[in-house]
């Protein structure tokens, strides 16, 4: 049997400080069988030689032009129309592929025809740290994604067919974290599996965590969990009241936590209690939602206590580590 065809799909701005090394690791992949798209999206140092040079130099790579730049979302979508491949594997010119990523990834699809993608666990680095990025999920479904993106975009790889046959794209009218609707899109056409090894290295720098990026990130979040409880029939799902029933947009933002805020998110979680079952969701949406309750209940405090009871019911309440009395003491002390 042929093997089948990948489309790599690179995003290229501004990539000189670690853009080589990042498209050399997918070149000297053990599967052979793929096409290397780079876009060089109105670069402003030598973003366009290096690529050039790749092109020149591997007949599998091609280079794609925009004139000015366009940003991240435009980018990556014309890198989907341009793709050919039966798979497409997204990459990040500042990150780094194990040589038997896309093998790994594209024996997976091919052995479970039922998945709409795959996904993998990978390392975190920096120039300063390292560490492992576990992942306990054996598949990432909606379930997982109505509150969180799990999947990291540059590890992952999506069938071409479902990306046709569902118009799936990114969205730009979103603030930010367009690859979470992303794969909220994906997961509604197919179950998203997750190989447990590390076939990539993320890299973390200082672009990426400025104070105007990082609160563009969480406000896509936000919006894009509001669209799903929209969807889901809530009414009142507001993105930036969001970010204290998320907890983690709160927490790196430092927004402060309330009785009225609790109660905001008590009464989406007792939407959610009341219909996920309804609509096709598992028992893991429905434990998240508490999970993030609970979270909730020690950031506010003690004073929180009988609300959260009142909405998860007592029986939940004291399935908790010592029959509730752990959530007690932690809203006492505030600190989970």
């Amino acid at each position: 049997m042929n093997a089948p065809l990948v489309s790599v799909l690179i995003p290229c701005y501004n990539i000189e400080p670690y853009g080589e090394t990042a498209i050399n690791s997918i070149l000297s992949q053990t599967y052979k069988h793929i096409e290397v798209l780079l876009l060089n999206d109105g670069s402003a140092d030598k973003t366009a030689s290096i690529i050039a040079a790749f092109e020149q130099s591997d007949s599998r790579v091609r280079v794609i032009e925009h004139d000015k730049n366009k940003g991240i979302i435009r980018a990556r979508n014309r890198l989907l129309d341009e793709a050919s491949g039966k798979y497409l594997a997204w990459m990040d010119a500042d990150d780094i592929a194990r040589e038997d990523r896309l093998e790994k990834q594209v024996a997976f699809l091919e052995a479970k025809q039922n998945y709409a993608a795959v996904s993998c666990e990978y390392e975190e680095f920096s120039d300063s740290s390292r560490f492992y990025c576990p992942r306990k999920e054996k598949e990432l479904s909606r379930d997982y994604l109505l509150f969180y993106n799990y999947v990291l975009n540059p590890g992952a790889m999506v069938r071409q067919t479902v990306i046709t046959r569902q118009g799936i794209t990114f969205d730009n009218t979103l603030s930010g974290a367009s690859d979470f609707q992303f794969w909220v899109d994906v997961a509604k056409a197919g179950q998203i599996g997750v190989i447990h090894e590390p076939l990539m290295q993320y890299r973390r720098h200082s672009e990426q965590e400025s104070t105007a990026q990082m609160t563009r990130q969480l406000r896509g979040c936000q919006e894009i969990v509001a669209r799903q409880l929209n969807a889901l029939g809530y009414a009142n799902a507001d993105p930036d009241r969001m970010a204290c029933f998320l907890i983690y947009p709160a927490d790196l933002l430092n927004k402060k936590y309330s009785m009225a805020s609790f109660r905001y998110s008590a009464e989406i979680t007792q939407y959610l209690l009341q219909i996920l079952p309804n609509h096709q969701f598992t028992e893991e949406a429905v434990e998240q939602a508490i999970h993030l309750l609970r979270r909730h209940v020690v950031r506010v405090g003690i004073l929180a206590i009988p609300l959260y009871i009142k909405t998860v019911g007592l029986r939940r309440f004291l399935a908790g580590k010592h029959f509730g009395w752990s959530l007690v003491r932690a809203s006492m002390k505030k600190k989970y």
